[in-house]
């Protein structure tokens, strides 16, 4: 997920830390963050409005575009098929510093374009460092003035990338997750998002229903009636917040629903009311040969296992990844239908995978998400539809058929040491449960201890932390937050009571780390890969045959037999760095290894049918075929990818840098 530091400084108000060491703590606490980039627009663009429209005499798919600066008017040839004339767009003039399709940055030059002079350019997000967007010009809403310098209106940020970790899904693939997180680990106060005042759920009864047909499957489904919307632009900070997480601005409508999956990490719906079947809302799972067109234009064919969203019983949407293309905000749209819901996530990541989509609403479904939330994002989504399209409500409802209860959990804090092996008082554990918004009974406040029976208390953990379920999931937040790094790594012979040299450790074990320890010394860095094949490499090189085991419901169709070699993923490694790997100096080593399990089939191990081994492997570009069987001590498989194999495959990169690589197996 990538952060703005920006945006997570506008939750955090008393944020002191720099991006460098946000990473740092959320990485030894919580998940693995880096800094990715940082956004500066140069000075040298402004703001510019569109004058005139000719086309270009030697091109039929360019233009001349006359532009305003605030200064001058100037005509530049543009390809993009979304301008048109009065739109206010960004204006890159000779000079300015641009970013190109790979991120690196350029000079614009002025420059013929089929014989006609362009002294400058219109902009695209991706040219300025917004994103990855280039789909056309970038058309900037109305409260920009004709002029100004785009500088002045996006302040320059830093961004951030972290690896939110499954179970933390539920709270964190959100800007207030991460806040909420940085907040209990820096004892920090949250600016939670705020909405207007809205009407109780059941104003205007009778023109809207909703039904839902599985309680199983979709526990929570809000709406609201909405008219006199306006659709325009977004304001100028939604956009930049939206294409800075990846994703295109496209109208104030349907950047407020993104904005607030963003900002709190629950997907949302609008539809336009005009061009749904009728008022009778529904869930319910698809008729098998039912058919539906998504937004992107792609139509499906139901099977029956596919959970819709319907109007007057005709599928709309589907539920919990993408909005019908027949019922979506449209340009003319004045009167909409907000939906709110909550989906089962196994259905959700099915669904998904069966029908090859995946949206960021179909990521958080499948994560699983609190009911709870519905209602919250449901009243922020409002307010700024209010603020930012007129939207008048004209009807809420919220179907809740089962609420689900929030489990309450036994903890002694007494056992928090004893499972971390590092001294935590009972104070120091009630406080960090308390940081992450627990309510603990009988109450603990400021700093003294209740009076509690038996030595323990009763917790309840925040709603939307549904990986809360028991009091070792207690104990490990406690620890967390003390941190993990804190605790004294002990051998295992201490542990036992043996000697320090570690001679009661398996021969096993002793060469496995001796090995790991030379490789590292040599400048070899260990990655962890998945278990499976990747067959674009492991099939050109002979390692998927009648030995390999197939899995049944594999995440992806190349990955459905289980490694024989642990080659393939280390090659892999390689090309997804290629960009590292191709420049003549670079700091970061370009040796790797890994030591795990490869499958096969066959009688004699621990599973009936299959035989697993350990093997250590590796791939460098640091070191000779020599060199490695000096670090290693024996013969083994070392040396460069057979030529024949090497030219079936499907990367330039492997035939350009030639590796050295290796396998042993390390089992008796």
């Amino acid at each position: 997920m990538k952060l703005s530091y920006n945006w997570l400084q506008e939750l955090l108000p008393d944020f002191k830390k720099t991006p460098a060491e946000v990473a740092e703590v959320l990485t030894l606490h919580s998940f693995e963050t880096v800094v990715s980039h940082e956004i500066k627009i140069d000075p040298r663009v402004t703001v510019a409005q569109i004058t005139k429209l000719e086309p270009h005499p030697n091109a039929d798919r360019l233009k001349l575009a006359t532009i305003n600066n605030g200064s001058e008017e100037i005509t530049v040839v543009c390809g993009a098929p979304n301008i048109a004339v009065g739109q206010l767009v960004p204006f890159s003039p000779p000079g300015t510093a641009l970013k190109d399709e790979e991120g690196h940055v350029f000079v614009l030059k002025e420059t013929k374009i089929r014989g006609v002079l362009s002294p400058g350019m219109l902009n695209s997000p991706r040219e300025l460092g917004l994103g990855d967007w280039h789909g056309g010009i970038w058309i900037l809403p109305e409260e920009v003035g004709v002029g100004q310098k785009l500088a002045d209106l996006i302040p320059a940020d830093v961004i951030l990338e972290t690896d939110i970790t499954p179970n933390r899904a539920h709270d964190c693939l959100s800007y207030l997750g991460v806040a909420r997180e940085l907040a209990a680990l820096l004892d920090l106060k949250v600016n939670e998002p705020k909405s207007l005042p809205l009407p109780k759920a059941g104003v205007g009864e009778g023109a809207w229903q909703i039904t839902i047909a599985n309680p199983d499957l979709s526990p929570r489904y809000a709406g609201a009636a909405l008219e006199n919307l306006t659709v325009k632009p977004a304001p100028l900070s939604i956009q930049v917040r939206l294409l800075i997480s990846g994703t295109r601005p496209i109208n104030n409508l349907v950047d407020i629903t993104n904005y607030v999956l963003y900002e709190l990490g629950q997907p949302s719906h609008l539809f336009d009311a005009d061009r749904l079947p009728g008022s009778a809302i529904g869930t319910r799972l698809a008729q098998a040969g039912e058919e539906l067109a998504d937004l992107d234009e792609i139509t499906h064919q139901l099977t029956g296992k596919e959970l819709v969203i319907t109007s007057d019983d005709k599928p709309v949407a589907l539920a919990g990844i993408m909005g019908g293309l027949h019922s979506g905000v449209a340009p003319t749209t004045t009167r909409g239908f907000l939906e709110v819901a909550n989906f089962s996530p196994p259905l959700i990541q099915a669904t998904s995978l069966a029908l090859n989509t995946r949206t960021e609403s179909s990521v958080r479904f499948a994560k699983g998400l609190s009911p709870e939330l519905v209602a919250i994002a449901q009243s922020r989504c409002l307010g700024l539809l209010q603020e930012h399209a007129g939207a008048q409500i004209a009807q809420i409802i919220d179907n809740y058929p089962k609420p689900q209860a929030i489990p309450t959990i036994n903890f002694h804090p007494a056992r928090v040491s004893q499972v971390a092996g590092l001294e935590i008082s009972e104070q120091q554990s009630l406080k960090s449960l308390q940081k992450l918004r627990c309510n603990i009974s009988p109450p603990y406040e400021g700093g003294v201890v209740a009076q509690r029976p038996r030595g323990s208390y009763s917790i309840t953990p925040p709603s939307d932390r549904l990986d809360l379920t028991g009091e070792h999931d207690l104990i490990e937040e406690v620890v967390r937050l003390a941190g993990l790094e804190n605790i004294t790594s002990i051998s295992p012979p201490q542990v036992r009571g043996g000697s320090r040299g570690g001679e009661n450790l398996p021969e096993n074990v002793k060469t496995r780390e001796t090995l790991r320890d030379a490789l590292v010394q040599a400048g070899f860095v260990e990655v962890y890969n998945y278990s499976f094949e990747t067959s674009a490499i492991a099939d050109p090189l002979g390692l998927i045959d009648e030995k390999s085991l197939e899995i049944t419901n594999p995440i992806a169709p190349e990955q459905k037999y289980l490694r024989q070699s642990l080659i393939p993923r280390l090659l892999e490694n390689l090309v997804t760095n290629k960009a590292e790997i191709r420049k003549k100096q670079s700091k970061y080593p370009k040796a790797i290894f890994e030591i795990t399990s490869v499958f096969k089939k066959g009688n004699g191990g621990q599973v009936p049918g299959v035989i697993e081994k350990i093997h250590l492997a590796g791939v460098t570009l640091d070191h000779t075929a020599t060199e490695i069987k000096e670090i290693l001590g024996r013969e083994g498989s070392v040396g460069p990818l057979d030529k024949q194999k090497q030219l079936k495959l499907p990367y330039s990169l492997l035939r350009e840098t030639n590796p050295i690589t290796f396998e042993i197996t390390l089992d008796k």
